[in-house]
């Protein structure tokens, strides 16, 4: 999704990305072909909108300029070419599989199945200093064995971070920015991590992957701040937070978004029911924080109204009236008694 929250960017198994329009969903110009070989697993957009950077299975990462709907610049050579397959890649050493800007728009980091993380000026197209060795893992062979999943900066530019997977466990690696020194190196799986996000505060991080378990970082300390905590079944590909830092969604391969309120470290209520189970699926927050975008990989796109207050006023419009005392103690005993819906006199 564009920083602005106006646009989407999709990409498909060959290769090609299609924008649309949010909200609406309205195709925009004509599909683009990022790739030379094999599907578009992650993009990036610029932090002013204006460019969309797309990592090829080629080794090669693209940067389109949006208005234009045309390739601006092809980073070559950063990430040996490899090959992809249903749809990871799982042979070779090569395929970049992720990009990330830095909050300034200066710098592009791609990560590839090589296990490195190489830095970019998006505006030349020349590398940034030294590659960064995210893992010991060489890509080869097997499933994302050393491969960098994911790469993202934190919001105030002062911290990098890569998901990996190497040597029977997932981690997360941390460099402070741009001083490249490693940081830290938080467990985070029992095998790959698929996903890291950082909140808004540029402290808290929160990494999910093979065994579905969310897991928080404190960023300062370099210490967890919770174990790992089951939601997801099996393998989880995505992990977002909302733009005022206080929840978490992640998305794996049931099909159904899951909530997690990031002070507590609780599931909000059962998964997000979706249009389609048992698929991949990414998943964003919309700008306004009230809504959730999923896209899944059999092509569909879905929103929630994930506010709060929203599910409120909607159940007060259905049941036309506040919980009796006694409905009121069944459904939330531990709490005390209180008119939720204003509109409505108190219950009996």
């Amino acid at each position: 999704m564009s920083p602005d929250g106006g646009l989407q960017a999709i990409g498909d198994m060959d290769g090609t990305v299609i924008l649309r329009r949010l909200p609406g969903g309205e195709q925009v110009g004509r599909p683009m072909k990022a790739t030379r070989s094999g599907p578009v697993v992650r993009m990036a957009f610029s932090p002013d909108g204006s460019r969309l950077a797309v990592p090829g299975a080629d080794g090669d990462t693209t940067v389109w300029d949006i208005e234009t709907q045309t390739e601006g610049l092809r980073l070559a050579g950063g990430h040996p070419a490899g090959f992809f397959a249903d749809p990871w890649p799982q042979a070779g050493r090569g395929a970049v599989i992720t990009a990330a800007w830095s909050p300034d728009g200066r710098l592009l980091a791609t990560g590839g199945a090589d296990g490195r993380v190489v830095l970019w000026d998006p505006t030349t197209g020349e590398r940034s200093g030294e590659a960064l060795r995210a893992s010991v893992g060489d890509g080869n062979p097997g499933l994302y064995p050393g491969a960098v999943a994911e790469v993202v900066f934190s919001a105030d530019g002062r911290w990098l971070l890569a998901a990996v997977g190497a040597g029977g466990r997932g981690e997360v690696v941390a460099w402070s920015w741009p001083s490249r020194i490693l940081r830290h190196r938080f467990e985070a799986d029992t095998r790959q991590v698929y996903a890291v996000a950082v909140a808004p505060d540029s402290r808290t991080v929160a990494s999910i992957g093979n065994d579905g378990k969310v897991r928080f970082f404190d960023l300062r300390t370099g210490r967890p701040t919770s174990g790992f905590l089951q939601g997801h079944g099996g393998p989880t590909h995505s992990a977002a937070f909302s733009p005022d830092g206080r929840i978490l969604a992640t998305a794996g391969g049931d099909g159904s978004p899951i909530l997690w309120d990031v002070r507590s470290h609780k599931q909000l209520g059962a998964p997000l029911p979706g249009p389609s189970q048992a698929t991949r699926m990414h998943v964003a927050f919309m700008r306004d924080g009230r809504h959730l975008l999923a896209q899944y990989f059999d092509g569909q796109t879905f929103e929630w109204d994930v506010d709060p207050a929203s599910w409120r006023d909607r159940a007060c419009a259905v049941a036309g009236r506040n919980l009796t005392r006694d409905e009121w103690d069944k459904v939330l005993p531990s709490r005390a008694d209180r008119r939720t819906c204003e509109q409505w006199p108190p219950g009996t």
